[in-house]
């Protein structure tokens, strides 16, 4: 019982410091005088990063960029494509962005549309940092260019902590985006203010075992069909830096996984009239088969859940065992989360899990990989 709840402590207090953050970004920061251009090698960026033009862009929730610095004051270059108006249901329609200094609390902001210049690490000790900048909203928030640092006077990069031997991707729907986690109850609807991917249960996940992390997630999207939408499928995007652009291609070369958990279905059953049948099991073998394709050593888990039950639940079961048979893969498990409790863990928006569901599905997650893999909690 102690995990679960030093995990939920934890959870809560990042999530206080969000709503004194936001107030503090209107107009920019005071320039610093030492200018890092975003290609300089000492920045390591974690996730898809579209390079082809002079500012790095990414769009995948989760996607991040760390330094190590001396200096006792740091500025962030940050634009995007989204306007940043008033978002109807809270908030502002654009991309949020933790930024965590030497592990500490995440401070949290929007990027909007009339400030370039973000002030992420001020009033510092002398002496060396880390700066974490963390996207925490999925795709349809928008694009993030990064522009470059500033650091204080004196100030320099320094190397990056060196990249973890443990890699592991999610692949998922809006239940790994952290859909409404932040959100108060399900009455509420979606906005990107209550988006928090670093509180969602894959990211969760791949801190306890200190492992780099990429997610990519999008909310509505489905093996076969995306809620009614049998285009628009995670096929069509798993390949992508920048999902919704075909020329942005993912060179799979570039960042091999240890581990992969995909988590999809929830979209492929929207209707409950509806059963997505075998073209379901096809498109759902037919990525494991792409995945394997892209990294023959990873291991992969076949979750389900937190937001099905019933019939639904007992043929999405089914369906994915019936794909892993498929592929007679030895290195393919499959994982369940328990339906997310209403009652004792709340729910986020539009019914989607809480911060609370999230913390119990990344404790099954855990278990799940410690008991088919060697991996254990960091450090030990």
């Amino acid at each position: 019982m102690k995990k679960p709840s030093m995990k939920l402590f934890s959870i809560f207090c990042l999530t206080a410091v969000f709503w004194t953050a936001n107030s503090v970004y209107s107009a920019d920061s005071e320039a610093l005088p030492v200018k890092i251009k975003p290609d300089d090698a000492k920045i390591r960026y974690i996730g898809r990063f579209d390079v082809r033009q002079a500012n790095p862009r990414c769009s995948w929730p989760g996607s991040s960029i760390i330094v190590k610095f001396n200096g006792t004051a740091i500025n962030a270059l940050l634009s995007d494509s989204s306007k940043g108006d008033t978002n109807k249901n809270g908030g502002l329609s654009t991309d949020y962005i933790n930024a965590i200094v030497d592990n500490g609390q995440p401070m949290v902001f929007p990027i909007v549309k009339d400030q370039a210049v973000y002030r992420v690490g001020d009033k510092l000790p002398a002496g060396d940092h880390t700066l974490l900048l963390f996207k925490r909203t999925e795709c349809n928030a928008g694009v993030v260019e990064f522009k470059g640092l500033e650091i204080s006077e004196g100030g320099k990069l320094l190397d990056p902590p060196a990249p973890s031997a443990r890699r592991i991707e999610f692949i998922g729907d809006s239940i790994t985006c952290g859909y409404g986690n932040e959100a108060e109850n399900e009455k509420l609807h979606f906005c990107p203010l209550t988006e928090n991917n670093y509180l969602a249960y894959g990211a969760l996940t791949a801190r306890h075992f200190g492992a780099d992390y990429v997610c990519l997630a999008w909310s509505g999207i489905g093996a076969y069909t995306s809620r009614g939408d049998t285009k628009n499928t995670m096929a069509t995007r798993y390949d992508k830096i920048l999902p919704w652009d075909p020329s942005s291609k993912w060179d799979f070369k570039k960042w091999t996984p240890n581990i992969v958990i995909v988590n999809l279905g929830t979209n492929d059953f929207y209707k409950k009239e509806e059963d997505p049948g075998e073209n379901y099991i096809n498109c759902y073998t037919d990525l494991l088969k792409t995945i394997r394709g892209n990294y023959p050593d990873a291991q992969i888990f076949c979750a389900l859940g937190s937001m099905m039950w019933g019939e639904g639940l007992t043929k999405n079961r089914e369906y994915i065992k019936t794909a892993m048979t498929k592929l007679n893969d030895s290195k393919i498990y499959f994982v369940e989360f328990a339906p997310q409790d209403r009652n004792k863990n709340g729910l986020g928006a539009d019914w989607h899990p809480s911060l609370k569901t999230h913390a119990v599905m990344s404790d099954t997650l855990i278990k799940a990989i410690e008991e088919k893999t060697d991996w254990k909690a960091a450090g030990k």
